[in-house]
């Protein structure tokens, strides 16, 4: 290319954003890429980057695509908008193609969100728009499968994206749609709201309410019988059409198709008196006319039996999210595999007997993704059934529909993902490379829409923001209100670093809750007493030593009538009293009271005499076993023969690297974990004899 053909290459591309769409269709915005194509695609130029690829037909909030007719020139001002930031930046430098990627992600979001609310200009975005997109953005992100809430990094970058468009604002003065005159937020950086709006953030996520849980789960559960079975005969009949057409090479491909939908009558297999749904024949009234803005006559059917496919899906997807608590990024990352048998669940699901051998315990088994690099091979209890009988939990017949619904499919796409997208037209796939990986936000997406047009929200919640998140804050909370003890159990289900993660960002302040949960702790501090004094576990730290110095007292307060419970309980009332409770950690038990917590003491530097629980900021080994509140038993043995054995290690290392400082550290913490499991030892030994003996007395 000639210098003038490149200054020429260079000036054009400078000024893409101010063409018409027409004009500007066909132009390359890459070696790759035009313009008007629904992907640009980017050659990385940073050694180990991948290309960069940004997909501009995506779902949009009524399952439309953004390429659609309707959402042209909303499409378009985001194009503009992105290509103006690549390459004349009001911000400064410019950014590198490798960066656009989030960039875009801001982009698309604010597209779906105006074309939700009604918004079809960048001129229309106000500061009173800016602050119903903060709303929404807060109740989304709140929502999303990330338990710890949005961090306020992240929060910026969309909210980024409105300051963006008022400051590349000056360069579109000739066309008013793209032009925001006045700053979304009032001249304040979008760090500084996304600081605030992440707090809000962290309280905002709910429960699925009662009413709406009923109702929701209801329907969803309604679709894995008759419209589950039916898809599935549908599916095979589809199949095989699908094939013949492939073998005799017909191009007469959706006529011959839709001959097959159009005969299918949803009725089970003929043993309901009228049909779940209507039928798929050109014509028929149903809500994809709707949803679709224009409908390809000739493959409607084809695109109506797409969107049953959709809804059958969402359907699964909150059965198993409502019952068993995963994350939508957890869903989306499960396997199939090879069914054990025809109609059987798929690969990802376990059955191993309970350790009595009376049940069977369904395990699902999947990916953990968050707080991670890369993953975790991981497994969640999705219910269970006496041993030898047939019954399937829910939640385990919800995969296996995914299984068999999405089998013919997956060999197109070359992958055993348990859920895949069936390509971006409004049809269906033929051929391979057409299928891929389902999107979070998809699988999101279409919850809403499945509510929207399939369940009657009872009076009162008709304008519920279901989101994804709420089905797992409504799972903890029934588990652990219907007995407090399951609190860690339900941590461990969650996958949570700490127990500290589930009851902050699960229990909230639900006084009702908070209530159930002080009972228990208080009720497990009475029996972590009497066992103490019984002799029937051992114990070691601070509060084992004041409970044997104390133990003839305790005895008195228990007294020797009734059975072991009923002392227990007699017991538990003199601590509810005293506001004494327990706290679990993998250390050890922690007894709390205020007065003695250094936890509490370590963070602000004297006792809080107002906590009631530990600062789990400050909550520690080193911390707690200086503390007269912690009380370790046998059943922390492990913990503390892995931080013997590790700083073991972690002591020689430093002493050959000549860091003295940290072997010192670690040589403490040998002699305190020998010290504790030298203690726990000798005294399960000591009582262990006391029990021999007393029995052979």
């Amino acid at each position: 290319m000639t210098a003038m053909a490149t200054r020429s290459a260079r000036l054009t591309e400078r000024t893409l954003h101010l063409l018409t769409p027409g004009d500007a269709a066909s132009r390359p915005v890459s070696d790759l890429s035009l313009w008007g194509e629904p992907i640009w695609r980017f050659k990385s130029t940073t050694a180990g980057k991948k290309d960069i690829a940004l997909i501009w037909s995506f779902e949009m909030f009524d399952g439309s695509m953004s390429t659609d007719a309707q959402w042209s020139e909303l499409l378009e001002l985001g194009r503009r908008l992105l290509w103006s930031i690549r390459v004349d930046s009001q911000r400064g430098k410019n950014p590198k193609d490798t960066g656009l990627g989030s960039l875009f992600t801001g982009v698309r979001y604010l597209l779906r969100w105006m074309a939700l609310e009604g918004y079809r200009t960048f001129a229309e975005l106000d500061e009173d728009a800016a602050e119903e997109f903060c709303d929404h953005l807060a109740r989304e992100k709140a929502a999303s499968d990330d338990d710890e809430g949005i961090t306020a990094e992240t929060l910026a970058r969309y909210l980024d994206v409105l300051v963006r468009i008022h400051e590349q604002s000056p360069l579109f003065a000739s066309d008013p749609a793209a032009v925001m005159r006045r700053h979304p937020f009032g001249g304040r950086a979008a760090q500084e709201v996304a600081d605030e709006l992440s707090r809000k953030v962290a309280g905002f996520i709910p429960p699925v309410p009662d009413p709406v849980f009923t109702a929701v789960m209801s329907e969803a559960l309604s679709w894995l019988e008759a419209p589950a079975r039916d898809l599935a005969r549908l599916g095979e009949q589809f199949a095989s059409a699908n094939e013949r057409s492939q073998q005799n090479r017909s191009n007469s491909y959706s006529y011959h198709l839709n001959k097959v939908l159009e005969r299918f009558r949803f009725d089970d297999g003929g043993s309901l008196g009228r049909p779940w749904h209507p039928g798929l024949a050109d014509g028929s009234e149903t809500r994809w006319f709707v949803k679709l803005g224009t409908v390809d006559r000739k493959r409607a059917p084809l695109q109506r039996y797409r969107r049953l496919i959709q809804d059958l899906r969402d359907a699964c997807v909150i059965v198993v999210q409502g019952l068993v608590g995963l994350r939508i990024s957890e869903i989306a990352g499960l396997k199939a595999g090879a069914a054990h048998h025809p109609g059987a669940w798929p690969s990802c699901i376990e059955v191993r007997p309970s350790l009595s051998g009376l049940n069977e315990i369904f395990y699902i088994k999947g990916r953990l993704f968050k707080q991670r690099d890369q993953w975790d091979e991981v497994e969640w209890v999705a219910g269970s059934r006496p041993a030898g009988t047939e019954y399937v939990p829910p939640p385990v017949r919800a995969l296996a529909v995914l299984q068999n619904l999405y089998a013919p499919w997956r060999p197109l796409g070359e992958t055993d993902d348990l859920i895949v997208t069936l390509g971006q037209s409004q049809g269906m796939p033929r051929s391979n490379g057409n299928v891929s990986r389902i999107l979070s936000d998809s699988l999101r997406d279409g919850q809403k829409e499945f509510v929207r047009h399939f369940v009657n929200l009872p009076a009162g919640y008709q304008s519920w923001n279901l989101t994804t998140h709420q089905w797992r804050k409504s799972f903890c909370l029934y588990i652990v209100g219907s007995d407090g003890r399951l609190l860690p159990a339900v941590s461990d289900h969650f996958k949570h670093m700490s127990l500290a993660m589930t009851e902050q960002g699960y229990l909230g302040n639900d006084a009702a809750l908070l209530g159930v949960m002080n009972d228990v702790a208080t009720r497990e501090a009475a029996r972590f007493l009497f066992e103490a004094i019984n002799d029937t576990a051992a114990f070691a730290g601070k509060m084992a030593e004041k409970v044997e110095a104390q133990a003839l007292q305790i005895q008195a307060l228990i007294g020797s009538e009734g059975t072991d419970e009923q002392k227990i309980e007699r017991l538990a009332e003199t601590l509810r009293d005293d506001d004494v409770r327990v706290w679990p950690a993998d250390w050890g038990k922690c007894l709390f009271r205020a007065e003695t917590a250094r936890c509490h003491h370590q963070a602000k530097g004297d006792f809080d005499l107002q906590a009631r629980q530990p600062h789990y900021g400050q909550r520690q080994p080193n911390v707690c076993c200086s503390c007269s509140n912690l009380l370790i038993s046998e059943v922390h043995v492990d913990f503390w023969a892995k931080r013997h054995a590790d700083n073991i290690v972690l002591h020689t290392e430093n002493l050959a690297a000549g860091d003295r400082a940290a072997a010192a550290v670690a040589a403490e913490r040998v002699r305190t974990s020998e010290t504790i499991l030298r203690r726990l030892s000798m005294i399960s030994g000591t009582k262990r004899n006391r029990r021999e003996h007393a029995a052979s007395s």
